[in-house]
């Protein structure tokens, strides 16, 4: 479109998890609003504007106005960082798993196999320490070593 997506609105009635799409999209810079019952009143519309103006001073990547009208910002992961987890799924087929890391407000994540130590074997309940980066195909968080 062309529009620098600091200049761009977006609402969404899903935040974050499988199909939501706040979390991300206010990563990319884009000021989020999370309206889980829909834009059902010119109320939602006028607040997400007032929040906009506001926000256009510090553009702040990861903001995201809330259904109750609340801001939240929230932060990219540290490459650097290592987090620990536990292994909470696996498809061996596919070469995939996820793993459960974090307090209530993370969400699973995802790793390939191809992320782990070369002739690395895990198994559901195994922990693991690992990094975050973004996948370059589909531009997602991934776990790595």
């Amino acid at each position: 479109s062309g529009i620098d997506y600091e200049e761009m609105l977006f609402f969404d009635d899903s935040r974050d998890g499988r199909y939501g799409n706040c979390e991300p999209v206010s990563q990319l810079g884009v000021l989020s609003v999370h309206c889980p019952n829909g834009l059902y009143e010119e109320k939602i519309w006028t607040n997400a504007l007032d929040h906009f103006k506001e926000w256009s001073a510090h553009k702040t990547p990861g903001t995201i106005i809330e259904w109750d009208n609340s801001i939240t910002t929230v932060k990219a992961p540290d490459p650097n960082e290592r987090q620990k987890g536990e292994v909470k799924y696996i498809n061996r087929q596919k070469r995939f798993g996820f793993i459960k890391y974090g307090g209530r407000g993370t969400n699973d994540m995802f790793f390939h196999f191809n992320a782990l130590p070369r002739g690395e074997n895990v198994e559901e309940g195994d922990e693991l320490s690992f990094t975050i980066s973004r996948d370059s195909r589909n531009g997602k968080d991934a776990a790595e070593n």
